[in-house]
């Protein structure tokens, strides 16, 4: 091929263009000629010695041999040895190819592409799914109170508790939220539970919050959160009675406010579980062609200079393929 239609990249000639495709240098060895044997199309000469960088762009490769008075440009596409066997009409079909070949295709690169592809789809759909459905989900307020310590009570203590029938809750399937705000400088924890007064389960979460501020150095401040939320495990459908525990410092009750809301929308753990199944699929093919290149680039060999080893072969194998 003609060298004026390749073109070379970089300082380090690691890249080049032909044809409108890229090129990747995969190994760069330095050649000496010893001895000929037959007859030769091109000028050659006992101790000649060349720079031979071979391209790959799988299944093609193009080849650069130099010298100190010509450089030739070599283009070649691996072949599949059946149709090796075909051309030259061999009785039996060739042995297996062992190894990884500088130009062979990666099988698993266009699976991991499709994969991802359609891995993107179905993430798409199933987002807009989950979206679908907590729009169309319950968020109703089933109860909004205050509570207040009574003086004297202990934290945590049954004192201090306080319980209230849920309304409504016989047409709710939902998780619940409990919140507590109207703190300043300082901390209160409460613990909510939903008693079920067909079955006796009992549903938990605990909320606390902490919430500080002052002057410092002629600036204001501030930490913390005046409330926080929880999301309760799902609630089956049912009478329900609210339960509520007040933590605190002794001596430092806050009146606190307690607020459940439904939420029958999808929830995360099943979109999540299935978004991590479908992950399974592209991540699998992704590892498989990351470990095909590199067990190909592991045999790539880069010589810096006449008579250098860089390591990547066998010593045999470098003989053979000199």
């Amino acid at each position: 091929m003609p060298a004026g239609d390749v073109q070379l990249g970089g300082l380090d000639e690691r890249t080049c263009t032909y044809g409108g495709q890229h090129y990747k240098a995969y190994q760069t060895v330095f050649t000496r000629t010893d001895f000929v044997l037959g007859e030769c199309y091109w000028t050659v000469s006992e101790g000649e010695t060349a720079r031979a960088t071979e391209f790959i762009n799988p299944p093609k490769s193009l080849n650069l041999d130099l010298t100190d008075t010509e450089v030739t440009f070599t283009t070649g596409e691996l072949v599949p040895p059946e149709e090796i066997a075909k051309a030259f009409r061999l009785p039996k079909p060739l042995d297996s190819p062992r190894g990884i070949a500088p130009s062979m295709l990666n099988p698993f690169l266009e699976k991991a592409s499709n994969a991802w592809s359609w891995f993107g789809i179905w993430t798409a759909a199933l987002l807009a799914c989950v979206v679908a459905f907590a729009i169309i989900g319950s968020r109703a307020e089933l109860y909004r109170a205050t509570f207040s310590v009574s003086p004297g009570a202990a934290p945590a203590s049954p004192e201090s508790s306080a319980s209230r029938p849920l309304r409504d809750s016989q047409d709710r399937a939902a998780g619940g939220r409990g919140g507590l705000a109207g703190l300043d400088n300082g901390w209160q924890g409460v613990s909510v539970d939903l008693v079920n007064m067909d079955t006796g389960e009992v549903i938990e979460v605990y909320a606390e919050s902490s919430y500080y501020h002052g002057y410092s150095d002629g600036e204001s401040w501030s930490e913390g959160s005046r409330s926080d939320s929880k999301q309760t495990a799902e609630v089956d459908k049912g009478q329900y009675v609210l339960r509520v525990t007040p933590h605190f410092d002794p001596g430092k009750p806050t009146d606190y406010i307690v607020t459940v809301r439904a939420d029958d929308g999808p929830g995360f753990c099943c979109p999540f579980s299935l978004f991590l199944f479908l992950l399974l699929i592209p991540v699998y093919y992704q590892v498989r062609s990351s470990g095909f290149e590199t067990e190909r680039w592991a045999d790539s060999v880069f010589q810096g200079a006449p008579g250098a080893y860089s390591g990547g072969h066998d010593d045999d194998d470098d003989d053979s393929d000199d």
